[in-house]
């Protein structure tokens, strides 16, 4: 009560339809990893989710330093193991932005026309620079905040959110989370 913070709005849960070159992206990656690792299961599928062309390249286990312990399987072992040509062709027409990420820019461009401040919270730096770059061809601004921001420039991009002086920011759990408090300026994530 005392910060002022209003009452939790309810969660409005959007369904997402997979394209079938998603589906079959779904399934293979299911073969290659969902018994024998989930972990990788795991991400491989949050990737496929926001920017395909993750699946492509080795796994970033920096990304991961903030939610995995050290006894944790060592990340950087995790390869998709369908070496087919398949993979890179399904990737390839799914284009730049998975379904998932395609609605997420969206419902931003929805809030923003209503005149709502938005904060996006994404996992991958990929995520939130092809995001980042997705908002711009539709005219809106986004500011980026991430690991390698410095804390000046987080203090400046973060006066100038709360200032209103642009409509979405972009940003991961890792490193903004609760650290920073926006209530009084966010209701739309």
């Amino acid at each position: 009560r005392s910060l002022h913070v209003p009452p939790a709005s309810p969660d409005l849960l959007k369904s997402v339809h997979a394209t079938p070159e998603e589906n079959r992206l779904f399934y293979l990656l299911r073969q290659a990893y969902g018994k024998e690792n989930m972990l990788a299961y795991f991400i491989r599928v949050m990737q496929l989710e926001t920017v395909p062309q993750m699946l492509l390249q080795e796994i970033d286990a920096s990304e991961f330093n903030s939610v995995l312990d050290k006894d944790a399987e060592k990340i950087e072992d995790i390869r998709f193991r369908d070496f087919s040509d398949e993979v890179p062709e399904l990737v390839a027409h799914c284009g730049r932005l998975g379904s998932k990420l395609q609605l997420g820019v969206q419902q931003a461009e929805k809030l923003v026309k209503e005149r709502k401040t938005v904060i996006c919270w994404c996992y991958f730096k990929a995520t939130i620079r092809s995001l980042q770059a997705a908002l711009a061809q539709k005219g809106i601004r986004a500011e980026i905040i991430d690991g390698s921001t410095p804390t000046e420039e987080r203090a400046t991009i973060l006066a100038a959110y709360h200032q209103k002086r642009f409509p979405v920011l972009i940003t991961n759990p890792q490193t903004l989370a609760e650290s920073v408090s926006l209530h009084d300026v966010c209701h739309d994530a």
